[in-house]
């Protein structure tokens, strides 16, 4: 099995897009000691258990990226990873394309162990703009200067609450391309904030 080579000890990205990798690979890549700084499994059917499992890895304290894009780990998996201390010093998180709403936003968003986050992206997840608000409300991501909200389902009040919070405003660049957000909204915006968004 992969994860028993020898030379993994020493690896410090590994990346599995693609592959069925499934939680039993991913509990295997977890429970291994090593040097990952960057794991990327994307598409690669991590699921709530696999995602879980990196949660509860007492071998992942380096990681500063961490890439789980359409791995269906949805709002459970969210929330594992939001209260999980196994990574302290993640930068990059991507979590496009799982099924996170509502719920799992406001974990990731109030998360004391997320502190140094540094870009997240949830392209491809429906959290609305009750998503949004949490976002917005959120002390748990001070650090935060990356944020792709593309296709997220947010509207006009969800895009309002990110403003008036200063949360737009002291990112270096987000992406609200395909949400329902219509011309005097986009104009407001780039009033608002100049063109730091796309949209």
């Amino acid at each position: 099995m992969l994860a028993d080579a020898p030379w993994m000890a020493r690896l410090t990205t590994l990346a599995l897009s693609s592959n069925a990798v499934h939680p039993a690979g991913v509990r295997a890549i977890a429970g291994r000691p090593g040097r990952l700084k960057v794991l990327v499994l994307n598409s690669a059917s991590v699921r709530v258990l696999g995602a879980k499992a990196l949660a509860g890895s007492a071998h992942l304290g380096l990681l500063v990226e961490l890439r789980l894009a359409h791995d269906e780990i949805g709002d459970e998996g969210a929330r594992a990873i939001a209260e999980s201390g196994a990574f302290p010093g993640l930068r990059g998180l991507d979590l496009s394309g799982n099924e996170i709403g509502p719920a799992g936003v406001r974990a990731l968003a109030g998360s004391g162990h997320l502190a140094g986050l540094e870009s997240l992206d949830l392209h491809g997840n429906p959290i609305g703009d009750a998503g949004a608000a949490a976002l917005a409300g959120s002390g748990g991501l001070p650090r935060l200067r990356s944020l792709n909200l593309e296709g997220t389902e947010i509207g006009v009040e969800g895009v309002r609450a990110m403003v008036a919070s200063g949360l737009l405003a002291r990112l270096d660049g987000y992406n609200l391309e395909g949400n329902d957000l219509r011309a005097p909204t986009l104009d407001w915006l780039r009033r608002q904030l100049g063109d730091r968004v796309e949209f």
